[in-house]
């Protein structure tokens, strides 16, 4: 998988304007490869789980449609496992 990451800012020396250069990276991050392997264990185990990938945010979910689909998971998961 081909992904991009932004490299430092560099401020411009008037203070007016900031750049980032775009960094091509061919594969995942830590923490997402990590999250994989941890979901494809759990999988293999037979333990009941779900994983949810967004590859174009960050460690927030911002986008609405993303986010509601967060939440609506992550409820479904409570409502399933926690007792009320």
């Amino acid at each position: 998988m081909m992904l991009q990451r932004v490299g430092e800012p560099q401020v411009s020396p008037d203070g007016r304007w900031v750049a980032f250069r775009a960094i091509k990276v061919d594969r995942l991050p830590p923490d997402v490869s990590e999250a994989f392997q941890l979901f494809t264990t759990l999988q293999r185990l037979g333990v009941p789980s779900k994983m949810l990938y967004f590859p174009d945010e960050g460690h927030w979910v911002l986008k609405p449609q993303n986010s509601q689909l967060c939440y609506k998971t992550v409820n479904q998961w409570v409502d399933t496992w926690v007792k009320k």
